[in-house]
């Protein structure tokens, strides 16, 4: 059995950018941060997603708009966890917080 110290180690600074890669986004991390599912983000049709107080997804996972009108995508699709606390953080200028 080997020691930990004997594994080699690399500093963050020693990786490449390609190196790194975002956590991706999943129902589970979704609801964590305190988003609920449901049937009706849109004014008038019945379409899937998740809901908070704050933002709209729709079930593809792309940020949404319900007006009276219907809905509209904007912006990009959430693939990863940082661009939804990024996306929160912008539209609400408050941390997205994982709920208990």
């Amino acid at each position: 059995h080997r020691d930990l110290h004997s594994f080699p180690t690399r500093r963050s600074s020693d990786l490449s950018i390609s190196e790194y890669s975002g956590i991706p986004i999943t129902k589970e991390w979704i609801e964590r941060f305190g988003f609920r599912e449901s049937n009706s983000i849109c004014v008038g049709n019945l379409e899937n997603g998740y809901e908070n107080e704050e933002l709209l997804i729709d079930s593809s996972l792309y940020p949404t708009i319900s007006t009276n009108d219907g809905c509209f995508r904007f912006g990009k699709k959430i693939e990863f966890v940082h661009q939804l606390q990024n996306l929160y953080y912008i539209l609400t200028g408050k941390e997205l917080e994982i709920k208990k």
